[in-house]
């Protein structure tokens, strides 16, 4: 019938778990330590009792303890700190580092609980969920119109009521939609853990559970002037030839390029690239990514393998199956939104240009 688990975690715990978290860039959240109850089943009541007092309780009461051996291995950081760094800075700095550290951590948990309980007024008061399920609609110009701080940890709190775990959001995730936030572009949008995005459209920032699209093998073949509709996605691609006497978005006649992939995104959301069209080669056609392979993207001598583009760019594993590639044969021509092959781009011997656009059914424009 027990309703409470009492761990055993004392003042000098607390005091390794800030210096850990300082060393780690924690905010607020990582600086207030242990709470000594947590989620009302934990209770920490020894928080505020050096390990000395304890170990000295145990010797008058002739009571024996065990020591964990693994508490002396120094490649875990926890214990480095305990060993190395906390005897140091006692030594040279403060001698009463631990109550120091213990106190500190209280004060910032006093100010951590009343920014969560101003984060959780105005969620009320607009309406929204803590764990908000499908998704959630914010007014951009109410988030900015907030101290920063209290701002970002909205985002944070509503981030980590999408996640499948307790931990997995830290802070360039928040600071990324904050970057949404802030921008001067009415448009974009970042993906984060646990398949969540976020989305800034114009006034509103947008934070939901993406719905991963099961996209199987697909390949259309393209014409220059023409469309490419794809049904596995609902997305369209439109191909039209200029020449390179005209002006068009990005460049001028000539224009050697300095915008990586010589493509441009629109605040629709829509993509355009723009590519050398007598370089092409082959017929054209679109589709999704086949295993092997590769391209040499803009200022490269050599290939690349697209698997890898994908992982550096951090796209996501639905998304790489679901994006169109513009190919000739077996080259990879461009991957739109990521990069486009260093051997069709833009240079001023250049007559005629392929204007490839790019649009997801999704997108929305005012």
């Amino acid at each position: 019938g027990a309703q409470r688990i009492a761990l055993g975690h004392h003042r000098r715990d607390q005091a390794e778990t800030v210096l850990m978290n300082l060393l780690r860039g924690s905010g607020t959240e990582g600086l207030r330590g242990m709470a000594p109850v947590r989620d009302g089943l934990y209770i920490r009541p020894l928080i505020h009792i050096g390990r000395d007092e304890i170990i000295s309780f145990l010797d008058r009461q002739g009571l024996a303890f065990v020591t964990d051996a693994s508490n002396d291995d120094v490649k875990h950081l926890r214990n480095r700190i305990r060993h190395e760094l906390l005897p140091l800075l006692r030594e040279d700095y403060n001698p009463n580092l631990e109550q120091t550290l213990a106190r500190t951590a209280a004060v910032l948990r006093a100010e951590d609980e009343y920014l969560r309980e101003q984060v959780r007024f105005l969620l009320d008061g607009w309406g929204i969920a803590a764990s908000p399920g499908e998704g959630v609609a914010l007014e951009v110009e109410k988030l900015r119109s907030l101290p920063e701080a209290l701002s970002r940890r909205i985002v944070k709190e509503l981030l980590e009521g999408f996640a499948d775990e307790e931990k997995g959001i830290f802070f360039p995730h928040v600071e990324a939609v904050m970057g949404l936030i802030t921008s001067q572009r009415p448009a974009g949008r970042v993906h984060l853990p646990f398949a969540l995005e976020a989305r800034r459209e114009y006034g509103r920032l947008l934070l939901y559970r993406a719905v991963p699209v099961e996209t199987g093998d697909f390949q259309y073949p393209a014409f220059v002037p023409g469309e490419v509709f794809i049904p596995e996605t609902g997305d369209l691609l439109a191909f039209t030839l200029v020449a390179a006497c005209e002006h068009f978005p990005g460049g001028e006649p000539g224009y050697e390029g300095r915008r990586d992939s010589r493509q441009t995104t629109h605040e629709d959301g829509m993509i355009c690239a723009f590519l050398d069209y007598d370089r092409i080669g082959a017929p054209l056609s679109v589709r999704n990514v086949r295993s092997g392979d590769r391209i040499r993207p803009l200022g490269m001598t050599g290939t690349r393998k697209v698997q890898r583009i994908f992982i550096d760019r951090k796209v996501t594993q639905p998304e790489r199956r679901r994006l169109a590639l513009l190919v000739a044969g077996d080259r990879v021509l461009w991957i739109p939104g990521v990069c486009m092959h260093d051997e069709v781009k833009i240079t001023g011997g250049t007559k005629r240009i392929l204007q490839v656009t790019y649009r997801r059914p999704a997108e929305k424009s005012c």
